[in-house]
C-alpha cells in the first residue's frame, strides 16, 4: 500500500512541477514582435525605458500609503496586486523589445562583411541570460504575491544592457565603414 501511495504522490508531484514549468515557459515564450514595426530604430530598444519598473514593488511607497488618511490594511493587498499586474506588463514589453533587439543584432551579424564572433557570443549568452532572468522574475513575482520574495530583475536588465551595448558598438562600426 505504501509503495502505491509513493508512486501516486510522485506522479502528482511530477504533474504539478510540469504545470508550473509549462506556465513559466509560456510566460517567457514571447514572439519577436508585438504586431508593430519589426524594424525599430536601435534607440527605441533601450533598457533605460524600463527604469520605472525597478521601483514598482518598492516598500517606500507602502510607507507613504500607510501614512495617508483613510488608510485601511486591505489597501496594501490591492496596492501590491495592481503593482504586480503592471510589473507583468513591463516584463511582457521588455521581452518583446529584447527579442526585437536580438533579431536586429542577428540581422546585423548576418549582413556583416566579415565574421562577428564577439557578436555571435553576445547573442547566445544574452539570450540565455535574459530567458533565465525572465523566468526568475516571473517566479519571484509569483512568490512575492505570497509575501515570500522580492522580485529579482538584475539578470534581466543585465542581459538586455549587454546586448544593447554590443549592438550599438557593431552598428557604429558598420556606419564607419
Amino acid at each position: 500500500m505504501s509503495t502505491t501511495f509513493a508512486i501516486l504522490a510522485a506522479g502528482a508531484g511530477f504533474a504539478v512541477l510540469a504545470a508550473v514549468l509549462f506556465s513559466l515557459y509560456r510566460s517567457v515564450a514571447v514572439p519577436a514582435s508585438d504586431g508593430g514595426d519589426d524594424r525599430p530604430a536601435l534607440a527605441e530598444l533601450s533598457v533605460a525605458k524600463y527604469q520605472p519598473m525597478m521601483r514598482l514593488l518598492d516598500l517606500d511607497d507602502l510607507s507613504f500609503l500607510r501614512e495617508q488618511a483613510g488608510y485601511r490594511p486591505g489597501m496594501e493587498r490591492r496596492f501590491f496586486a495592481e503593482r504586480r499586474r503592471v510589473m507583468r506588463g513591463y516584463l511582457r514589453s521588455m521581452a518583446v523589445d529584447f527579442n526585437r533587439l536580438h533579431a536586429l543584432a542577428t540581422d546585423m551579424m548576418l549582413a556583416a562583411p566579415s565574421d562577428q564572433p564577439d557578436l555571435a557570443r553576445v547573442l547566445f549568452e544574452s539570450k540565455m541570460q535574459f530567458t533565465k532572468g525572465l523566468m526568475l522574475a516571473h517566479f519571484t513575482l509569483a512568490l512575492n504575491s505570497l509575501g515570500l520574495s522580492n522580485v529579482s530583475l538584475e539578470a534581466l536588465t543585465g542581459a538586455f544592457s549587454k546586448l544593447e551595448m554590443e549592438t550599438t558598438r557593431v552598428s557604429h562600426a558598420f556606419s564607419l565603414n
